[in-house]
């Protein structure tokens, strides 16, 4: 049996610790990650935006776990149906975003409201600590993290963070 009291208190504990902030770019962050070698397809489309900040350490784990867990949603899908796409966004206005987005089974109606929470889990085998660990980094970073449901199927996890204040915009040069 679980001491969710406990627990929470580890959670909580690993998400506040954020050693050595400084700006990070999020496109780097993302080729930088390790993929599966039982993903097919994997699509990642990173623009350049500004930088955030926080802990890159924690950013790539939160990215990682969500990346593994797409992966993981995809096991009982055909090989030649299994698509994890991985983009980058920035509208121009103050918050830069990061989409994960599977092909799998998509979240259940259910579970969707306290995914998030802690021993939630929709793996035979889990635990339901790595969305409750993610979403408190994420909000440690002063974000936000959320799903909604791919069309026509499968699961789409979003990271919205701030971009670091007083950052310069990217600009392209045009020739």
């Amino acid at each position: 049996m679980y001491e969710a009291g406990a627990t929470n208190s580890v959670i909580e504990t690993s998400a506040k610790s954020l050693p050595q902030e400084r700006p990070n770019e999020l496109p780097v962050l993302l080729v930088t990650l390790p993929v599966s070698q039982k993903q097919r397809r994997l699509a990642v489309t990173a623009i350049q935006m500004p930088p955030v900040m926080g802990q890159s350490g924690q950013l790539q784990e939160v990215i990682v776990n969500l990346i593994q867990n797409a992966i993981d949603a995809m096991d009982l899908v055909d090989d030649a149906h299994r698509v994890l796409q991985v983009r980058t966004k920035f509208d121009g206005g103050d918050a830069i975003s990061v989409e994960i987005e599977d092909t799998g089974s998509g979240i259940d109606p259910k579970k969707s409201n306290n995914i998030f929470d802690a021993f939630v889990t929709t793996k035979p085998k889990g635990m339901g600590l790595g969305l409750a660990i993610s979403w408190m980094i994420i909000e440690r970073h002063e974000g936000q993290l959320s799903v909604s449901s791919a069309n026509p199927h499968g699961a789409i996890f979003r990271i919205t963070l701030p971009q670091m204040k007083g950052s310069l915009i990217y600009r392209h040069r045009a020739f």
